[in-house]
């Protein structure tokens, strides 16, 4: 199975957004957190501060995108 999650930066580009918006979605809980069903995951989820990867169909089609 091919890897589909892609990094913040690649998640903006794709969508046209700058990764503030991107964050400001994410936090105000528009786009939500979750491996199956989610848009966005952290890669290490121990660290409070950790970096995220998206799941680019999921949240292309959340956007309205696609």
């Amino acid at each position: 199975m091919k890897n589909e999650w892609i990094t913040t930066n690649e998640m903006a580009d794709m969508a046209g957004l700058s990764t503030r918006t991107l964050r400001r979605l994410q936090s105000s809980g528009f786009l939500k957190e979750g491996g199956s069903s989610g848009h966005w995951i952290k890669v290490n989820p121990q660290a409070p501060r950790s970096n995220h990867l998206w799941h680019p169909t999921r949240t292309l089609l959340r956007l309205g995108r696609v």
